[in-house]
């Protein structure tokens, strides 16, 4: 690197029930060209072999940090990696992922030429069943180099920043701004968008992103591994809680006045979208009354009954499926929401 000194990156790993599939997770940090780094594994009290994985790890190599705690979850997880770590920047990786060859390196000397506080960059995400990869997709950059984003221009770059999914594993953060704001995982959302929010928190800050076209992490979404396949109620909690931060954080940058139709589709696709596809898994008990009511509840949110409430304005501006989503929630006609989703989604025979 050009680097004189290469600062240290403290990598955090939450750990639990995951000993098949930990082994190639370590090795993808640890082979890493960029070797100042400090691995910090933390053992959530895995009930299988996992916290003796980590020991054998730290044995090994001294960069490895081991934490073992009682069973929390993984914000609870995390945030003890946090409490530990000591590098000048954060990164994040499950313990069933896969950091690509050259994550630290690229991103590292992103932020450090650029002097940016967070570096976002893209991810290939493989859905795999029975050790068969179903599907294999990346996201694609919306610009071929590097974008800069600032308190000063946010409000025209936002919906970039959020292109690139809301995976912490998708960034890498100056300890520096993590500390100075508070910013932890909520350890009430135990089963999914605790990542989103933990996100939506640095965005709130006074804080400059650099946006990298790489693609530098792989999601390997196994469906026997996985809790975003498992239904909750506690995840539609925690959505809609990340939905009100995001209102906030769209007021204060002034976005639905800026582009009504552009903030109220971003809303939809971002949030209700979710919701609808949480709420029609197959793993989902609720009854068609409970799953309409939790339609209703998002419906009543402030921040879309603000975004869909002038929608015979600008609602030609928007995408016709959004459009339609939008306008049935405003009048709140949510159990003809539901029925249109659910049609749509057999039609199509998609899976969420």
């Amino acid at each position: 690197m050009s680097m004189k000194t290469n600062p240290l990156v403290s990598v955090i790993i939450p750990v639990y029930n995951s000993e098949q599939y930990l082994p190639h997770a370590v090795e993808s940090v640890l082979s890493q060209s960029y070797q100042d780094l400090e691995l910090v594994l933390v053992d959530d009290g895995s009930p299988d072999g996992c916290g003796d994985l980590c020991d054998e790890f730290a044995k090994k190599d001294d960069r490895v940090v081991v934490v073992h705690k009682e069973n929390g979850g993984i914000c609870s997880a995390r945030n003890a990696g946090l409490d530990v770590a000591r590098g000048k920047y954060l990164a994040f990786c499950d313990n069933d992922d896969e950091y690509l060859p050259g994550f630290l390196e690229g991103n590292v000397r992103v932020a450090e030429e650029h002097g940016v506080d967070v570096v976002r960059f893209l991810r290939e995400h493989l859905i795999v069943r029975d050790g068969e990869v179903l599907r294999r997709d990346v996201l694609k950059s919306m610009s071929e180099g590097l974008s800069i984003i600032t308190s000063e221009n946010i409000s025209e770059k936002y919906y970039e920043l959020y292109r690139y999914g809301c995976g912490v594993w998708t960034g890498l953060y100056s300890r520096d701004l993590v500390e100075r704001e508070h910013i932890r995982f909520p350890e009430t959302m135990r089963f999914g968008f605790e990542d989103l929010y933990f996100n939506l928190l640095v965005t709130n800050a006074t804080c400059s992103f650099a946006i990298n076209p790489q693609v530098c992490y792989r999601w390997i979404d196994r469906y026997s591994h996985s809790t975003s396949r498992k239904f909750s109620t506690n995840r539609l909690d925690s959505l809609r809680t990340c939905l009100r931060l995001e209102g906030k954080i769209g007021e204060r940058h002034a976005l639905r006045q800026a582009d009504p139709a552009k903030w109220a589709t971003y809303l939809i696709d971002t949030y209700v979208m979710r919701l609808l596809q949480q709420i029609t898994v197959p793993t989902c008990d609720l009854a068609f009354r409970q799953k309409v009511h939790q339609i209703e509840l998002f419906a009543d949110e402030p921040v879309l009954r603000e975004a869909f409430g002038d929608l015979p304005t600008f609602g030609r501006e928007m995408p016709r499926t959004q459009r339609l989503i939008a306008a049935l929630m405003r009048k709140r006609r949510c159990a003809t929401l539901l029925r249109i989703f659910v049609a749509n989604a057999h039609l199509h025979r998609r899976v969420y």
